[in-house]
């Protein structure tokens, strides 16, 4: 049984392993995994943890997530003061990568100001886990007056889009192989 809970500290090391088990970035060394930590987990679980889930198996342990930034503005701000610094000593390609994946949320921010990061193990995608933990997620963002929600994919990433789709997001651009999608609260 899958049961969703609140993201608790402890979770980290196994968010991490999903992040990287359900990476379609390259995970060839020691840099790469560190660019992933950076830019898509360690922000959402150290500064705004009140936005993620965890769906976690019978034993408790979490084989899925969504996090959450619920204001872009403050994101950037902090993103670039604490993370992107660490991102840039990784290389310029890090930080350029890290960068440009930050701004693509800039255009569409002021009516979708949070933002989300979703990872399911592929063995237990399929299951309505991924639907759970994006209710989860609306919901807290809805009691806590957010007004929409935003995230990016691969524009080829065919799986994803159709999920997000099924879930209310809809499609604002695709631009450089990237998929930019939205859904009001």
């Amino acid at each position: 049984m899958i049961s969703i809970r609140k993201y608790q500290p402890e979770d980290k090391p196994a968010v991490r392993h999903i992040l990287i088990e359900t990476s379609r970035l390259p995970v060839e060394t020691e840099k790469d995994i560190k660019l992933l930590e950076l830019l898509y987990n360690d922000y959402y679980t150290e500064v705004t943890p009140g936005y993620c889930f965890v769906a976690a198996d019978e034993k408790d342990e979490a084989i899925g997530y969504i996090i959450c930034a619920p204001d872009y503005k403050s994101f950037r701000r902090n993103f670039f003061k604490f993370y992107l610094p660490e991102i840039r000593e990784l290389g310029m390609k890090y930080y350029t990568q890290a960068f440009m994946d930050v701004m693509g949320h800039a255009l569409y921010a002021k009516k979708y100001p949070a933002h989300l990061h979703i990872n399911v193990l592929n063995l237990c995608q399929s299951k309505g886990t991924g639907t759970r933990l994006m209710d989860a997620l609306k919901a807290e963002l809805r009691a806590s007056g957010i007004k929409g929600l935003m995230l990016s994919c691969a524009a080829d990433n065919d799986g994803a889009i159709r999920f997000y789709k099924k879930n209310g997001f809809k499609v604002l651009s695709v631009i450089g192989g990237g998929c930019m999608m939205a859904i009001e609260l």
